[in-house]
């Protein structure tokens, strides 16, 4: 949704323009660098440990989508069953 509201999101699934193209190549290199500033900031540690050494916001988004996109309507039950099991305690703030 970031990705959305900052205009990112067709950057990042747009080919990188051939050399010649020099405008448009250093304005897709600048879009695909602010994605990934994007997503690393808002992934957790762990997942930031997968996506370290991408160059690209596509490159980040494609590990990403492997490692945790899934079809599977078990994996996403427990997905929801987990989500609705948390419950903000006394003391915490929403962040944690």
């Amino acid at each position: 949704m970031v990705l959305l509201m900052k205009d990112l999101w067709d950057q990042l699934h747009k080919d990188i323009p051939p050399a010649e193209r020099v405008a448009e190549r250093t304005a897709w290199k600048r879009a695909q660098q602010r994605a990934l500033a994007v997503i690393h900031l808002n992934c957790e540690r762990d997942q930031k440990r997968l996506i370290a050494e991408a160059e690209s916001g596509f490159e980040v988004w494609d590990t990403l989508s492997q490692r945790y996109a899934s079809s599977d309507i078990a994996h996403v039950m427990r997905i929801e069953k987990k989500f609705g099991q948390v419950h903000k305690r006394e003391r915490q703030t929403i962040e944690q």
